[in-house]
């Protein structure tokens, strides 16, 4: 007789539990507070892999954070620009 093996539904981990691939929903959050639905677990892993959306809103928080200390790291050592004025006054 030929035995059947059980087909379990794949899941993934995700904050903490177990989730079957087939019913994967969530929102995804960018750092403008904006969210946005990811009906699957493959546009979710699409969306998070490019840096623009994140898992949380604590995580698009931090990533804006991250982003304005950058900023303000980058202004304060702005190039200085020189203007050649071809040895003549006016």
């Amino acid at each position: 007789m030929k035995q059947m093996k059980s087909k379990l539904p794949e899941q993934v981990m995700y904050m903490g539990r177990h989730v079957d691939k087939r019913s994967f929903r969530t929102f995804v959050y960018n750092k403008l507070g904006e969210q946005k639905l990811a009906n699957n677990y493959q546009e979710y892993l699409n969306l998070i892999n490019h840096k623009q959306w994140f898992a949380s809103k604590e995580d698009a928080a931090k990533a804006k954070k991250l982003d304005k200390k950058l900023d303000t790291n980058n202004a304060s050592v702005a190039p200085t620009v020189e203007v050649a004025t071809n040895g003549t006054d006016g």
